[in-house]
Order: C-alpha cells, then sequence, then structure tokens
C-alpha cells in the first residue's frame, strides 16, 4: 500500500523547471537565441526571456513533465507570439515552438 501511495506521488510530482536555460529555436529564417528564466509555482510557470530586442514575460504550465508556455516578441512594429509544447527530461526542455506567422521548428533549452 505504502509503495502504491509513493509511486502515484512519483507519477503525478511535476518536474522542476525553475532557473535559468539557454534557448535556441530553428525556424526558416534560421535560429533565435534567448536566455529564459523560469519561476515556477506548482503547475503555474512565470518568468521572462532576454534577447537582442529586450526582456519579455513568460507564462505557462507544467504538468509532470510536460510543458507549455509562451511570450511575444515585437518584429518590425508588431508582436509576434511564440509559443512552445514540449517535455523536459533532466537538464534538457525539447519540443516544438510557433514563432507567429514565421513558422514552427525545434526548440531546446539548456540549464544554466
Amino acid at each position: 500500500m505504502i509503495r502504491t501511495i509513493a509511486l502515484i506521488a512519483l507519477l503525478y510530482a511535476q518536474a522542476d523547471v525553475a532557473g535559468g536555460w539557454a534557448v535556441t529555436i530553428t525556424v526558416p529564417r534560421g535560429e533565435l537565441n534567448y536566455r529564459m528564466f523560469i519561476v515556477q509555482k506548482g503547475t503555474r510557470l512565470s518568468g521572462y526571456v532576454l534577447s537582442e530586442s529586450g526582456q519579455f514575460e513568460l507564462e505557462g504550465t507544467i504538468n509532470g513533465n510536460q510543458l507549455k508556455f509562451g511570450w511575444t516578441v515585437p518584429d518590425g512594429g508588431q508582436l509576434v507570439p511564440i509559443s512552445f509544447s514540449g517535455k523536459v527530461e533532466n537538464e534538457l526542455i525539447s519540443g516544438t515552438a510557433k514563432v507567429g506567422n514565421v513558422g514552427v521548428g525545434p526548440l531546446v533549452a539548456e540549464r544554466n
């Protein structure tokens, strides 16, 4: 019984993604590089990303090791949403990012 409860607790535990990450998104135009800082409170994620264009607020969720988050960046006088869906394994976040109308491509982030 105790082992069953412990196993259930492990299955529903949230991965720890709080802290700093080096992010690379590959889209048809090339690579986009960001520094990302995540604050995690239960299943809620917040924080910011940094690029040459500035600092942008990030919001998202985590369920086990599955992540969804996004932020918005200015590009040519318009705001471009970036949305991500993927997973975290150890010190690596990986999945797919959609960058406005620019395209869809892989996102990889390494903890730093």
